[in-house]
């Protein structure tokens, strides 16, 4: 296949890729301002309507009221610009990118088989972790309020993971993606038939290691869950209310494990 899209060889990354083109982290903050809004124009008219004012005081109420909800509006959503949100926005950014890209048949011309790999590696691992996450397991009724709040905390930090993964990348991911020529495939044809090297890509592998970290841990992560299921679903789970000091004892393990996270995170800095 000298001219088809050779990106389909990263399947667990292009699913990543289409599954982010659906993300808004703005759509209940908008859903819930768009009733806001509604109630801002709908509310004063019909109140005006009612009560027999003239028609162009209801306009100039209502013209008013809407004005002022949509400052409220916009105060309200420019509070919520945390670095923390601005860096996922800038993440969501780069896989917008990336998705251009792919349907532009050049995401494997323009970033390396290396970075490609390491980043189909981590949403491979992402997505084995949410299919363990939605095991009957982590999903029971009686699962002890510690352990769910660690199924959140392991479904947030993976696609943390993924987000600072290609952050990682942001030097050497393009920001105009244009279509490629004709030359390009030609040029991509003769490497596929003679094996020659492929292009040298800018800016080398900045970037990489890093990102090999986060692959790391993302897959420690994963082999942990999983060791927490099969241990889970394999012993008759009780609930440490059901034990004298049972949640204590909960309590206190879970001190240590935070202790023990924290130290190994500062010997990582």
């Amino acid at each position: 296949m000298l001219f088809g899209n050779k990106a389909e060889q990263y399947p667990h990354l292009i699913a990543y890729l289409r599954e982010t083109e659906r993300l808004d982290f703005f759509r209940e903050f908008n859903q819930r301002w768009s009733v806001i809004m509604s109630v801002a124009v709908l509310a004063p008219f019909c109140i005006g309507v009612l009560t027999g004012v003239q028609f162009f005081g209801v306009v100039l109420v209502t013209a008013a009221c809407a004005g002022m909800a949509n400052y409220i509006r916009r105060q309200k959503k420019a509070e919520l610009f945390t670095p923390e949100l601005e860096s996922r926005l800038e993440a969501q950014r780069l896989f917008g990118s990336m998705r251009r890209m792919l349907a532009l048949n050049r995401l494997h011309r323009d970033l390396s088989e290396a970075t490609l790999s390491l980043l189909n590696e981590i949403s491979r691992s992402r997505i084995e972790i949410k299919q363990l996450l939605e095991n009957a397991y982590w999903k029971q009724p009686t699962l002890p309020s510690t352990y769910a709040q660690l199924r959140d905390q392991a479904s947030a930090a993976c696609d943390q993971a993924m987000y600072d993964a290609v952050m990682q990348f942001k030097m050497i991911i393009p920001t105009e993606i244009e279509s490629r020529r004709p030359g390009d495939y030609v040029n991509e044809a003769l490497e596929t038939i003679l094996k020659s090297p492929k292009q040298a890509y800018p800016g080398g592998e900045i970037g990489f290691d890093a990102a090999f970290r986060i692959a790391d841990k993302l897959q420690q992560l994963r082999n942990e869950i999983d060791a927490m299921t099969s241990r889970g679903e394999s012993e008759n789970i009780v609930s440490p209310t059901d034990i004298p000091g049972g949640l204590l004892d909960l309590t206190m393990s879970e001190i240590r494990t935070i202790r023990q996270a924290e130290d190994e995170l500062r010997q990582g800095l």
